[in-house]
């Protein structure tokens, strides 16, 4: 399974997080690189800007770094923080014992295993075209790759 997936079936159960996006029996929106023409507001778009596997002397560790970018749009400002905020503490060690399971299970064919997940940066963006605001959310996600 690929972490997008995984991560999106994760933030599906994440309540603080679906008050903003829709959770079942509403379809999170919670998408892949773009939002669905027509699709509501507030919303958030994942997607990956880079993989790294460390290798060490004795061969590949399994240790993979993923990059993701996260955009949270709304259509006001206020919304948009408290969406991206959200995400943000749902994931922050503390409040998530890692290593985490995303995804169906606790087996490899259905999830991936989550080690840590860090944000390192954020930032904030106006759309003015369709008139929404944006929050882009820089995360390394460290999983283990079977």
């Amino acid at each position: 399974m690929e972490l997008e997936d995984a991560l999106f079936k994760w933030v599906g159960t994440q309540s603080t997080v679906t008050a903003f996006i829709g959770g079942a029996p509403q379809p999170v929106r919670f998408h892949k690189l773009k939002i669905p023409q027509g699709g509501k507001m507030p919303a958030m778009v994942q997607q990956r800007s880079g993989t790294g596997r460390q290798t060490l002397q004795c061969g590949v560790d399994g240790a993979v770094a993923v990059q993701l970018q996260i955009d949270t749009y709304a259509k006001d400002w206020a919304t948009m923080a408290a969406c991206s905020r959200a995400f943000a503490r749902a994931l922050r060690p503390g409040d998530v014992t890692y290593p985490i399971w995303m995804g169906d299970g606790d087996s490899p064919s259905v999830a991936v295993k989550v080690k840590a997940a860090t944000l390192e940066n954020e930032f904030d963006l106006d759309d003015p075209e369709p008139g929404l605001c944006r929050r882009t959310q820089l995360w390394t996600f460290w999983i283990f790759e079977p």
